[in-house]
């Protein structure tokens, strides 16, 4: 089982520029009204089916401040996922696309039951496509692979683009993930035509018409925090300095949210 597991404890990150995008204002750790804490956050990253730059995304996830994080495969990190792992981990960030694994009704069940008691979770980019997630209920949105009946409507299949330069607003400034970030440009991949559940709270959009409108939002589910962030593919993503800040911020607010 391939398995890493890294304890950081990094300054945090303030942006600089992107071009002509001036990304993050000069917001200090505090700014973003997060509780302050000495222990690391344990993070479970949970990654397979749909390759990715592991050497950049490790040097990225190392980055990471206040963080402690293990990185393990959906298969075997799939047979953890039920209530109890709480004594081990505070969040799970899943950057997993496993449309070829079957999860088992037990498995299934023991998820539900885990994210009903209580278990903080941030879904990233292609994350949403495993409908095994619960994407739409527990998610808070849907790819559709094909043209289908969802939700009582006939929807197209949605859409993919590698490279796409994406405009981002801010949407609700006032929330912690997203507070003292001003709008950017990002190069990476873009999701369009995607259904996102009218109960989210949306905190980033673009307008570019390759996109689903809401890019990132927040979920209920339980007694769970869910965050879902479509952004970050690749390293051309990450090594842009707002989007490192975002993943930082929304796994430390699903973790002290809860």
């Amino acid at each position: 089982m391939k398995r890493r597991q890294w304890l950081l404890c990094s300054a945090g990150i303030v942006a600089a520029g992107f071009g002509s995008n001036a990304m993050l204002s000069q917001a200090s750790a505090a700014e973003t009204d997060t509780p302050s804490s000495n222990a690391p956050i344990r993070v479970l990253f949970i990654y397979g089916g749909h390759p990715f730059e592991e050497q950049p995304m490790t040097e990225m996830l190392q980055k990471l401040p206040r963080m402690a994080v293990t990185e393990m495969e959906y298969s075997k990190a799939k047979l953890l996922l039920k209530p109890g792992i709480q004594k081990d981990y505070d969040v799970l960030l899943f950057y997993d696309y496993c449309s070829d694994i079957q999860n088992t009704p037990e498995e299934q069940a023991n998820m539900e039951n885990l994210l009903k008691e209580g278990m903080n979770v941030v879904f990233w980019h292609h994350a949403i496509m495993p409908h095994f997630h619960g994407d739409y209920e527990i998610i808070g949105g849907r790819y559709h692979f094909t043209t289908e009946k969802f939700q009582g409507q006939d929807v197209p299949a949605s859409t993919y683009e590698h490279g796409v330069d994406i405009a981002v607003e801010v949407a609700d400034p006032s929330h912690p993930i997203v507070k003292g970030i001003k709008p950017f440009t990002i190069h990476d991949e873009s999701y369009g035509l995607m259904s996102v559940n009218p109960k989210v709270h949306v905190l980033l959009t673009t307008q570019n018409p390759k996109c689903t409108k809401e890019i990132l939002w927040t979920k209920e589910y339980g007694k769970s925090q869910i965050v879902y962030l479509a952004l970050g593919h690749d390293s051309q993503a990450w090594k842009n300095p707002v989007f490192p800040e975002l993943l930082t911020r929304c796994i430390e607010w699903a973790h002290h949210k809860k």
